[in-house]
Order: structure tokens, then C-alpha cells, then sequence
């Protein structure tokens, strides 16, 4: 462990401009990716070279991202429903985005604000937290100086904003915010709900887990208050949700779990150390990352019992700002009978991810215990698998032991009453190369689950 270390410290700081290679490659379902900013600007805290760090589902290293363009820390890292991953630079209002072939687009601005934090609506829009707040330039603890936004006096006025995917900026919500300790933070971390009509969300170093109504365009009470009650600590730092829509929010010695419509305590569990400000679910099922601010270790805990299953380092201190893992593309083309109250849409969404998470007890969830799965073939349907225990085996060896799978891309063509048909592209990749392979579904339901499923793949002829 010393000595990787030391290799990955090499590889940082003490490399020139011309020695820095990017070496980012495709993104593949598990791979990691850490905000990693190389700081080399002594008389300034917060800037450096941009670079995030890949790394594969066991936490290896795998490839590395330098972007000369940012002058200040990256952080805030999260993964688009299409594969892309975000990254942003506040302090000099600039964003990146990295598609999943690993190469990144040109970099964004969204007008010239400090956004840190990044939604995905079910309407296609983007929804952005601004991370600054107020019209202090300059606080004690830092050596950095923020600027003024274009004809204001103020560093930022810490509202959510919706913008289009083309960057047009489409509405602005007057949220109210803490402040945090230093009354510079705003919206700095939060999560969508009930549709994408409601905003969780909190100010780092602040102690409100606050709340909006977009779609009436007010503010709602508090969710919580980390007031010292109830064992909750008394600052809050960063905020995620898992799958199953629990909040988790990182204290920096403690992660704390809340009920996102109550406001409840669930579960507190202590950390090793103090520092812990960087945060995402795992496509492990029930297990979430956690990045080091200070030593820039991360981790993979397990949340049932607080347990460490996996670790790495970015070997730089007072960098990691972000960590997020790929689960694969989840934006799907609907075709016809979408968005029009079939009650089986639901069941086909939350399955479908379920399953680029390989999330094994989600992926079932939905299906028939009579459930058949048929390969169309040419001389006629054969049976692959049937019944529920039997598909919970194979796909639980699936999941387990495939890591050639990578990807997947979904066409949904239709859905007409109870039968869904659909286009998948399998992407695969192993020693011979990467191969994407379509298959043609389709899929019938019945009494709310999913019933069978007849498989055809094209051959040459």
C-alpha cells in the first residue's frame, strides 16, 4: 500500500505538463471515478490542475484524466442517466463533462455561476445547486478569493436553477439556504423527490436539511435539524440517496440515514476518522462510497453493519471532493404508449435499473413466479429459464462472476397494454476487443409482473 502511494504521489504533482497523459478509458459498470484536483498553486488553496482518477469496481487504478482548462478544484462528481459523467470547478464557474467513451466535451459555463451539485429531471432538464451564497469574497480559513458574478457584488445567491440539456437556462428558485459556517454555502448537495417536484437538499457545514416545492414554487419546513438531538451531530457536510431512497448524509466522522419524507433518523453509523465529505451509492447492493477531504483515502462501506469491504487512495491531500461508480446507461428511447398511465411502466423502469446495477433482489422483484424466458431460434421458441428461484440463480452467477459485460443501451419501441417491445444493445468486452450485440424483446405481463419473455437474436444468413 506504501508503495502505491508513493507511485500514484508521482504521478500527481511531481509530473510536468508535458508529462501528463491521459489515460482515461471507456467507462465499464463498476469502474470508479474520484475528483482528484492536483494542488500545485501555493498561494491559493483551492486551485490547481484539474484530474480525475478511474479506477475499476475492486478499486484498482485504471486511468487518469488531466484538465488543463480548470484553474480551481473539481468535485462534485455524478453520473447522467445517459452515461456521462459530471464534474464542476465552482469557484471559476466551469463544468466538465466526460462521456461514457472516457473523452471529454468541451467544457460548459451555465452562466457563469458556482454550481457544485447536479439533478436529472424525468423531463430531460438539468436542475443545478448553486454552491455559493452571499457577497464575501474572502474567509479567514481559506487563502482563495472568489469572484463577483458579472455586473454584481455578490459571489452567488445560492438558489436552484433549471436549465435545458442544451444549456439554455430555462428557471431560477429563490431557495433559502444556511449559509454553513462561513454563510458562503448555498444549495451544495440534494436530491430529487416525488417525481421530480421536490428538492432535499443541504448548505455544507450547515445544520438544516432543507426542502422546495418546485412545481408550486416555495419553500416547505425543514426535513430535519441537526441540532445535537437524537445523537445527530451537529454540522452536516455532503448528502446522497441510495436505491431504496434513503438519504445518507456524511458528518464527517459519522454517516447519519434519514426517511426522505419524515425527516426520521434511521441509523447512525461512526467513521474511522474525521474528514469523510465526499459520498455515492455502490451498484453493490447496500453498500456506498466515501471519500477522504483530508488524507484522500476513499472506501467502500457496507451499511448494514458500518463494515469497510473495499479501499484506495488518490494519494493527494486536502483534494477529494467527489466520488461517484458507473452503473451504466440508464436513459432509454420510449416509443409509443409511454407517459400515458400504463401501470406497467413503472414495473419496467425500476427493473431495468435494477439491472445495471446488478442489483440481483431488484432486478426479480417484478417477475411472475411462472415467469419463461424463451430464445427464439429457428427451429422454434426454446425455454432458457422459468421460474423465479431458477432465474434468481442464473442471473445471481451472471452478476457474480461476469465481468466481461459492461454495458447496455435500450431502445423501448413500444408498450401496448401489457406487451413491451424493445431493442438491446449488449456491449461486451474482453481479450479479443469489445462487441456490442442487439437482441429484439419482447415482453408480456400479467397482474402486475412480468410474465414472459421471448428473445431473438439476429443472425447472419
Amino acid at each position: 500500500m506504501h508503495r502505491f502511494i508513493v507511485l500514484i504521489l508521482s504521478a500527481g504533482a511531481a509530473l510536468s505538463a508535458e508529462e501528463r497523459t491521459s489515460t482515461f478509458q471507456p467507462f465499464a459498470v463498476g469502474d470508479v471515478f474520484v475528483a482528484a484536483t492536483v494542488m500545485d498553486v501555493p498561494d491559493d488553496d483551492h486551485a490547481g490542475t484539474g484530474r480525475l482518477l478511474q479506477f475499476d469496481r475492486n478499486l484498482q487504478p485504471k486511468g487518469v484524466l488531466w484538465i488543463e482548462e480548470t484553474t480551481h478544484k473539481l468535485g462534485g462528481l455524478a453520473l447522467g442517466p445517459d452515461g456521462v459523467l459530471w464534474a464542476f470547478a465552482p469557484i471559476s464557474w466551469q463544468v466538465v463533462e466526460v462521456g461514457p467513451d472516457g473523452k471529454m466535451m468541451p467544457l460548459r459555463s451555465f452562466g457563469n455561476r458556482a454550481f457544485h451539485s447536479i439533478a436529472f429531471a424525468p423531463d430531460g432538464s438539468l436542475l443545478f445547486g448553486e454552491h455559493l451564497v452571499g457577497a464575501n469574497r474572502k474567509i479567514p480559513f481559506n487563502t482563495t478569493q472568489f469572484s463577483y458574478r458579472p455586473g454584481t457584488e455578490r459571489i452567488g445567491d445560492g438558489h436552484i436553477f433549471r436549465y435545458s440539456a442544451d444549456g439554455r437556462l430555462l428557471d431560477e428558485y429563490a431557495s433559502d439556504v444556511h449559509g454553513g459556517m462561513a454563510g458562503i454555502h448555498g444549495v451544495t448537495s440534494f436530491v430529487l423527490e416525488d417525481d421530480g417536484n421536490r428538492v432535499i437538499y443541504i448548505s455544507e457545514t450547515g445544520n438544516r436539511v432543507m426542502q422546495y416545492d418546485l412545481a408550486n414554487r416555495r419553500q416547505l419546513p425543514d426535513l430535519a435539524v441537526f441540532d445535537g438531538q437524537d445523537d445527530r451531530p451537529g454540522m452536516v457536510l455532503v448528502m446522497s440517496q441510495m436505491p431504496d431512497r434513503t438519504l445518507v448524509i456524511a458528518t464527517g466522522n459519522k454517516l447519519v440515514l434519514l426517511d426522505p419524507d419524515t425527516g426520521a433518523t434511521g441509523k447512525i453509523i461512526p467513521l474511522e476518522s474525521s474528514g469523510w465529505a465526499a459520498l455515492s451509492p455502490s451498484v453493490d447492493q447496500g453498500e456506498l462510497l466515501l471519500g477522504n477531504f483530508f488524507t484522500g483515502e476513499f472506501v467502500k462501506l457496507r451499511l448494514v453493519d458500518g463494515e469497510v469491504t473495499g479501499r484506495g487512495t488518490i494519494g493527494e491531500q486536502n483534494s477529494l471532493s467527489g466520488i461517484v461508480q458507473y452503473g451504466g446507461r440508464q436513459v432509454f428511447r420510449r416509443g409509443p404508449g409511454f407517459g400515458t398511465g400504463n401501470p406497467y411502466e413503472s414495473v419496467i423502469e425500476s427493473s431495468e435499473k435494477a439491472f445495471m446495477l446488478r442489483d440481483l433482489e431488484g432486478s426479480i422483484e417484478n417477475i411472475d413466479d411462472d415467469y419463461v424466458l424463451y430464445d427464439i431460434r429457428d427451429d422454434g421458441p426454446v425455454p432458457r429459464m422459468q421460474g423465479k428461484e431458477n432465474v434468481r440463480r442464473i442471473l445471481g452467477a451472471f452478476f457474480s462472476a461476469s465481468d466481461a459485460w459492461v454495458d447496455s443501451r435500450v431502445d423501448k419501441w413500444g408498450l401496448l397494454d401489457n406487451i413491451l417491445v424493445q431493442v438491446e444493445y449488449d456491449t461486451y468486452s474482453d481479450g479479443a476487443g469489445t462487441r456490442t450485440i442487439p437482441t429484439l424483446v419482447v415482453f408480456e405481463h400479467r397482474d402486475g409482473k412480468r410474465w414472459r419473455e421471448w428473445r431473438y437474436r439476429p443472425q447472419a444468413r
